[in-house]
């Protein structure tokens, strides 16, 4: 039985085989077939949303960013990563995603579909040595003896302005993971928040979303980690 991701041990990440996107793989949704199960969207308190989620669920609603997670998510801070965490918050009478609308994804044709959701069931892993790919994870759906190409599977995340904007993102949190790690060795957010939030500012909310993300999304880090250096409040 394939190993979900959220299972394995660093050292098993750095050693999985990924798939690259030209690569077929063994799993077809049942809605390309006119149906829909909507099992991933189910029972799921995991739907952690990037930077580059958030902007284009807002560029796609046409608010801002800060509009998005006040209306749909909640804000924390990782246990582990002290990194300011963005979760979707299913619907408390069904423990569904909010926008799954009358069983069937509202935002599968758009180009503001979470990238986690967009992949299912696949998983976008970069390890390091900076290789990235997908891998399969587990899935208790689909229909039995489907095929899929991981190009097409992917959709946008798999377009220039996606890639572009994944990479810019994963560099911005190579970034700021250190800074807050050592600012909040033995403390929590709440001990010293000004750290914790600015950094969720820089990484989610000033945006324009007329603009291109990646750009912006550098150009945030870069004047957070100035900030950092120069300011004795923020460490």
């Amino acid at each position: 039985m394939t190993k979900s991701i959220h299972e394995m041990t660093q050292e098993e990440l750095a050693n999985i085989p990924l798939l690259e996107l030209d690569d077929s793989f063994p799993f077809a949704c049942r809605s390309d077939c006119g149906e829909t199960c909507g099992k991933c969207c189910k029972n799921r308190n995991d739907l952690l949303l990037t930077g580059w989620d958030v902007f284009r669920l807002a560029r796609h609603f046409k608010c801002t960013p800060d509009e998005i997670i006040l209306k749909y998510c909640e804000l924390y801070q990782g246990h582990e990563s002290k990194l300011p965490v963005v979760r979707l918050i299913p619907k408390p009478y069904n423990n569904t995603c909010p926008f799954l609308k009358k069983g069937k994804c509202s935002l599968h044709y758009t180009n503001a579909k979470p990238d986690l959701c967009r992949s299912f069931p696949l998983a976008k892993v970069t390890i390091s040595d900076g290789k990235s790919g997908f891998y399969l994870n587990t899935a208790n759906c689909g229909v039995q003896g489907g095929t899929s190409v991981v190009r097409d599977w992917v959709g946008d995340i798999a377009s220039n302005e996606g890639i572009e904007s994944s990479k810019a993102w994963s560099e911005a949190i190579g970034k700021v993971f250190p800074v807050l790690q050592k600012i909040y060795k033995n403390k929590s957010h709440e001990e010293n928040p000004l750290p914790f939030t600015t950094a969720w500012g820089f990484l989610y909310l000033i945006y324009d979303t007329s603009l291109p993300f990646a750009e912006q999304c550098r150009k945030n880090i870069e004047i957070f980690l100035e900030g950092v250096g120069k300011s004795k409040t923020l460490i």
